[in-house]
Order: C-alpha cells, then structure tokens, then sequence
C-alpha cells in the first residue's frame, strides 16, 4: 500500500518491502514474495498521461538483448506494470541486478581502490569495449538512451554492462508507427552533448549523435579517470562552467586550450593511439559537428585491439600499461603524487578465472564461435557453478554452428563447381532452427561476404524450393555435419591434381559470382596458403600454428618466426599436405611476441600466397607477469 492505496500486478496485490533509492521522480522498492525483481513507483509529480501512454510503449516493445548467455542481461527493462484500485499504472516491475556496481564507483580512482581494489586497467578496456557494444546494439535497434551518465551503468565482476532507469530512454511509439517519440527528459551536467546544452529536454528529441557524446566521456572516465573537460583554468577572469566548456570544445588537450590538464593527471598519450583519435573527433570536430562523432562499433574496435597491446609493469604487475607509448604512466602518478590508481589487490583470484572471463566476454559481445571454441576445448568450464546456467543455450549454439559450417562447406563446394546446390542447401537450413538467430553467424565470412548477406541472398533464393519430404530431409545438425565430412572425405580421394598445373590447384569461382577484384591474377603463385595462431593459454594449452590449404599442393618447409628477433619458433617441413587444415604446437615463448610465417629458404618464396592474418591475431603470449585472475588480453 503506498499513499493509501492497494497497488496491484497481473490483477495481484503487490506487497511492497523496503526502500532502496528515490530519485526525486521515482522511489525503488523491494517487491515481498518476488526475488529479482523490484517496484519503480513515480511520483505524483512525474506521473502524467504521457508517462502512462509511456509505460504502456515500453511493455508493447522491449529491445532485444546482444548477449547471448542467460545469465546476463545488457537492459533492466520493465517487465510489467504496477496499477492501483482504478487500474491506472503508477509505476513499472524492474529486474534487480545483484552484486553489480554503478559506473560511478568504477571511474573514479579513489573510490575504485574503496570499492573495487582488484580491478586493472585491463579491466577498465574490456568493460569501456562492452558499454560501447551494448550502446551500439541499442541504437542499432531506434532506442536513444538520453541520460547515459555512470549512475544509470551497472557493471559486475565480469567487466559486463547492465544499462538501467531504462524507462527514462527516448523510444518509439511501437504502437502507432510515424508517432512522435517518447522524449528522454532528463540529463546529467557533463554528459549532455553541446548541441543540447540550454534545451528543454521535454521539448528536444535525443539522437544518437548526443549519446555518442556522453559514451566518449564516460570511457575517457574509466581510462584516465577523470571528465575530459576538467582542468586547471590558465585563461583570464572567472573560469566558465563545465557546460560552457562543453559548447566551446574547450578541453585541455586542444592545441590553443585555456586549461591545462589537472596536476599529476595520466596524459593523453598513455593512451593507444586509436583511442586517443577517436577522443580528439569527439571534443574537436564532433562538437560543432555531431555526425563526426565514433560510433559504439569504432570505439569497441579499438578498445579491443588495444586491451591486447597492454603489458604488465615489472615493477608493479598490477599496472598494465602500453610500452610503445612510454613508461609505465601509473609509476609515474604514483612517484608524483603518491597515490596509486591500481595497486596491488589483496586477494588473488582463482587461475581458472581468466578462462571464465573471456567466455562470457566473448558470449556478451556476440561471438558465438569463441564461446563456442573456449567450451568445447576446456571441459573444466561446463563444471564451474557460475557456468552451468550456460549448458542448455551451448549445446544450442554448437548445434547451430555445426549446420552451419556444413552449410558453407556445401554452398564453396557449390561455388568451386559452377552454382550452390539450393535445394540442398535449403534442406541443411530447414533441419536445424537455431540457425533462425543470425547473431551466431554476426561477423563470420564466406568467400570474402559477409555470411549474413550470403544467408540472405540463400533464404531469397529458397521461397521457391518445395519442402523436402521428410524421409529426405537432414532432419538434424548432426546429420548436417556427417554429410559435410563425407564430402569433405571424398574430395580428399579424388587423384591430386598436378603440382605443375597452377591452375588446378585453387579453381576460381565462376565468374557470374566472383568479384573481379577478388579473382587470382594470371602468374600469379601457385600455392595459396592461410594460417591463423591459437595462443593457448600459459599453463594450459600449448600455442599452435594452424595452416589451411584450399587444395592439395606439396609445400615446401615453412618457418614461424617472432617478427622482431626473427627467433625460430616452429617448423613445418616440406611435403606433399591434404586441403584442409593441419595444426603444429609449438612452445610458448617467454613473452608476448608477434610471430609471421615464411617460407624457410627464401627461394621458395615465389612458389607461395601466404594470406598473414592481422597482427592482433599473431600475437603469441607467453607466462603472465601479473597476478593470476587478471582479464586475459583479446585473442
């Protein structure tokens, strides 16, 4: 009862328990006899007939969640109204999200070593990576979150991201297409874009553009830990307000700034170039222009690549820092004002737990084939407690991918042979439905097209193509995978065609199909070889050079080499190789090095195309310097 009144939920008595936060607009409360699950109760002053057409909105339509595990959800949407005696909805039924803590707690170094000593700034890039993938997705989607600000981020011990107060966002009006938006109109000094500044935000649709804004802020906060227009004021008079700092692009970095960076503040050229880029498009052009503004895809691009640049310290393992961009930056901040922005933490984390971390990093960005490879090649991570939520939605995961990857064997071997076999592929897809969920495919390519736009341009083809009858149909992935292998098999038996014949070795794609540009030019070498590195893991696994052939072919030996020392760190010796791919472990060096495959006698080279994936993906990491329990580096 609140005010005297009965309030009720699916025609329900809701019993409501103890206050948790009031907002001035809203109160939350626990719900009794409702685990999970909390009561937003407005204000009688926020509660007017838009807020209610609101509530109504945002149960018609909810956004779809990017994770793909069950255990994390990247919105606390509303999940149901709360109505009083006279059925008006005076409030909305949120998840809870335990052991989270707020954005807020996580940006500021002193609170950060108050309330979440064992983080590193590893920690900070992979959770900065996953905020921006989770914006990304939502705008992907027409939502605008408004007030994207650290209180309203929530962030667990898996550097994962839940957004929240998403009741606040700008949405459409799913019910009634074309209608006005439902407007965000609330907005948190420093995070308001300049566009915006000295609007009323009742009146003034968000954009995207605005919540671009407010991202570079918050991951300028989390990596530097500070508000990238905060300073020391050199300019004459009264120093202006943050806001007006804002409109006039004014931040300290700027060539002709008339503020200098706080004292003992990290610079910013600690940074990974990329990232300090992508910084100075947001303060510089994008405040006159917000189109030029990085996207949540740009800023988790770069904030990946530079999490796998980052190394530990030796004087202190718990600052992780860039070498290519100078001294350890945390030494330096701890020798001038004697504070440390990451010091050592007090208890180690279990070794397993990097494992653990990126597997579900791995499910909260979307990709599902490192999931998928992490599970099936460690057998120990279906047996931790945390992961066994993960078991049902894995085995649908690899189910789905297993049909897929017969449905691209079978739509190249269609390729290699003058046209893709549609009826065929069609019954692939028909006997395996979790191949519905594109997410799993998000990324993955096929002959140099995304296999999303591959699939489509398939299912286009397929409207027409009757149904199999059953007793012909793959009927399940397993069946899918088998008739993949088979001919997989039988393509090895066929008589290998002649080394001397360049042309039998990789036959081009027909040319209704293949793209001009992307056909091998006449001379060009005979051999046409791909190789990706599996880093293994320190302790765990062996690293391994995995080769692929697209045909049978005699390679000559072939030599792994660490990129700056030319150190030899695997051979392949010479011989004739099955297309297909073959995997050679080799040792794990004693550091993180970047390794590049050669021929070994550089007169072989001219018989070669070696295809060297990007260097991120030819790094090789060796024992880690710093405590167990540390985010790995992206693989």
């Amino acid at each position: 009862m609140v005010d005297g009144y009965k309030l009720y939920r699916a025609g329900a008595p809701v019993q409501l328990g103890e206050a948790l936060a009031d907002s001035g607009e809203a109160v939350i409360r626990r719900i009794d006899g409702a685990p999970g699950r909390l009561a937003k109760l407005y204000h009688p002053s926020a509660l007017d007939a838009r807020r209610i057409e609101k509530i109504a909105a945002l149960l018609c339509a909810p956004p779809a969640d990017p994770s793909l595990g069950g255990r994390h959800r990247a919105f606390a949407w509303p999940e149901d109204a709360i109505v009083d005696g006279t059925g008006l909805a005076v409030g909305v039924v949120i998840p809870e999200v335990p052991g989270a803590r707020s954005l807020t707690a996580l940006s500021a170094p002193k609170l950060r070593r108050r309330k979440a000593g064992e983080i590193d700034w590893r920690f900070l890039h992979a959770l900065a990576a996953n905020l921006a993938h989770t914006l990304d997705a939502l705008h992907a989607q027409g939502f605008v979150v408004g007030d994207l600000q650290p209180d309203n981020v929530l962030v667990d011990d898996r550097a994962l991201v839940t957004l929240i107060d998403c009741d606040s966002w700008q949405i459409p009006d799913p019910r009634e297409p074309g209608a006005p938006a439902f407007l965000c109109t609330v907005g948190a000094e420093g995070f308001t874009a300049p566009e915006l500044i000295g609007k009323s935000f009742a009146r003034t649709p968000r954009t995207r553009e605005s919540d671009r804004f407010a991202l570079a802020v918050l991951i300028f906060q989390l990596l530097l830990g500070r508000h990238p227009f905060a300073g020391e004021w050199i300019g004459g008079g009264e120093p202006p307000t943050r806001d007006q700092l804002i409109k006039a692009g004014d931040w300290p970095h700027r060539h002709g700034a008339t503020m200098i960076p706080p004292k003992g503040a990290t610079p910013l050229d600690a940074l990974d170039p990329r990232l300090e880029a992508l910084f100075r498009r947001s303060f510089e052009e994008g405040i006159g222009n917000p189109a030029a503004r990085p996207d949540g895809r740009r800023w988790q691009e770069a904030l990946c690549l530079a999490l796998a640049e980052l190394e530990s310290c030796d004087l202190r393992p718990s600052h992780a820092y860039l070498p290519t961009r100078g001294a350890c930056p945390w030494c330096a901040r701890l020798s001038a004002t004697g504070s440390d922005a990451f010091p050592e933490p007090e208890t180690p984390i279990e070794p397993y737990r990097p494992l653990e971390l990126a597997f579900e990093r791995a499910l909260a960005r979307g990709d599902a084939r490192m999931a998928l490879e992490l599970w099936r090649e460690y057998d120990g991570l279906a047996a931790l407690p945390a992961l066994v939520p993960y078991r049902a939605r894995m085995a649908e995961i690899g189910a789905a991918l297993d049909a897929f990857d017969a449905w691209r064997d079978l739509y190249l071997a269609g390729l290699q042979s003058g046209a893709p076999d549609w009826p065929a592929l069609a019954r692939i897809w028909e006997g395996a439905p979790g191949l519905a969920d594109r997410r799993l495919i998000a990324g993955e390519e096929i002959a140099g097209r995304p296999a999303e736009e591959i699939v489509a341009e398939a299912a286009e083809r397929t409207l027409d193509i009757p149904l199999t009858p059953p007793d012909r149909l793959l009927t399940t992935p397993l069946e899918a995978r088998r008739a993949g292998e088979a001919r997989r098999a039988a393509a090895r038996e066929a008589p290998a065609p002649s080394c001397e014949d360049a042309s039998l070795d990789i036959p081009p794609m027909p040319t209704s199909l293949a793209d001009p540009a992307r056909r091998r030019p006449v001379g060009a070498p005979a051999i046409a070889l791909s190789y990706e590195i599996d880093a293994g893991w320190a302790g765990l696994r062996p690293a391994a050079l995995i080769l692929t052939l697209q045909a049978p072919a005699t390679l000559p030996a072939l030599a792994l080499i660490a990129e700056e020392t030319g150190a030899l760190l695997a051979s392949v010796p010479a011989g004739r190789r099955r297309a297909g791919r073959v995997s050679v472990p080799f040792e794990q060096p004693a550091g993180r090095v970047a390794v590049r495959l050669e021929p070994a006698a550089a007169a072989d080279a001219g018989r070669l195309s070696i295809h060297h994936p990007p260097v991120r993906r030819r790094r090789v990491m060796g024992a880690p310097s710093s405590p167990a329990g540390r985010p790995a580096p992206a693989r």
